[in-house]
């Protein structure tokens, strides 16, 4: 357990120390902030327009933008200069006193708050139309946090956080999912046990059985659904499909943590077994999901096998006859 914590504490600590990169002066074409934040420093220029999409903007004193600020939704600061239009949609805007728009201020149920000696050009206009030519973009062209700031060129530190958070949410979905798994475990060990033993012993008929019960399932739910009476059924049944799916998961991890504790020990009970095993697997599971590709098919193997030893045992109510037979063949040897 102390080296668990020490592992979280490193990777926490090392996420904390990656820095994030942010573009250096001049800036050119367009720049788009969609949930994220963005500085334009001092004595920087961006030869574009600045779009901000649900994110917070700072233009600092003696910056320059060539251009218009169009935000939709969110917050921008504006302490230098805007050689267009300020566009306000849904959003709020403050106006310092070192702030110089050259053009107008259009708003459109958004809040202005604007210093006195804040120097506006043109005027301030209740309502407008987006700018000519403006089409909302699908995904953001750029998104630069606001700091920490390194010098432009080291993008590899971006990939590298992102794919350290990636494992470190990995981590955090298995240990919750072991939990889970030993708590299910706990209370229906006997279900988990015939749906671990289905599998083992017919893992391909439970795959075949899982992938007609895949191709099946979106049109009884679509005939559920027309009905007014049987609509509640369609939406219990989708909650009853994702809940097989994952006791079909738990029922693998309890296999393999069944397999692992005998080779160290044998008395480990069923619950301590599940736990083992849905964290091994979850954590193999998800490193191989970051795989481009090849990652997603084979977590769905997984899964869909999972789903046909639930689904050959009926949520593990009743015992599998091949993997009955199975068993007595083994104790019988």
């Amino acid at each position: 357990m102390k080296q668990i914590r020490w592992i979280v504490l490193i990777l926490v600590v090392a996420l904390s120390l990656i820095p994030y990169p942010v573009n250096a002066a001049p800036l050119t074409d367009d720049q788009v902030v969609m949930g994220g934040s963005f500085v334009l420093k001092s004595d920087q220029t961006l030869n574009g327009n600045l779009i901000i999409i649900g994110g917070t903007a700072r233009i600092e004193e003696n910056a320059v933008i060539n251009g218009s600020i169009i935000l939709l939704g969110g917050q921008v600061t504006v302490n230098g200069i805007v050689e267009s239009n300020l566009h306000l949609f849904a959003g709020s805007a403050s106006i310092s006193d070192s702030a110089i728009v050259l053009g107008d201020v259009f708003l459109v149920s958004s809040v202005l708050n604007k210093s006195d000696s804040a120097d506006i050009r043109g005027e301030i206009k209740e309502g407008g139309p987006l700018p000519s030519g403006f089409v909302i973009p699908d995904k953001p062209s750029k998104i630069t946090p606001a700091k920490p700031v390194i010098p432009s060129g080291d993008g590899i530190f971006g990939k590298i956080a992102e794919f350290m958070a990636s494992l470190l949410s990995v981590f955090f979905f298995s240990i919750v999912s072991a939990c889970v798994a030993m708590l299910i475990a706990l209370f229906a060990p006997r279900h988990i046990n015939r749906v671990s033993n289905a599998i083992v012993a017919s893992p391909w008929i439970g795959f075949l059985v899982a992938i007609l019960t895949l191709i099946a399932f979106p049109m009884i739910v679509i005939i559920l659904a027309i009905s007014i009476i049987l609509s509640p059924v369609a939406i219990l049944s989708i909650v009853a499909l994702a809940l097989a799916c994952y006791l079909g998961s738990v029922a693998l991890g309890t296999g393999l943590g069944d397999r692992i504790t005998r080779i160290f020990r044998p008395t480990w009970a069923v619950p301590v077994s599940a736990g083992m095993g849905t964290l091994i697997m979850g954590l193999v599971l998800g490193v191989i999901s970051l795989i481009p590709c090849i990652g997603w098919l084979v977590v769905s193997l997984i899964v869909i096998i999972g789903l046909g030893g639930v689904i050959l045992t009926r949520f593990g109510t009743r015992i599998y006859e091949n993997s009955q037979h199975q068993s007595s063949a083994s104790q019988s040897q």
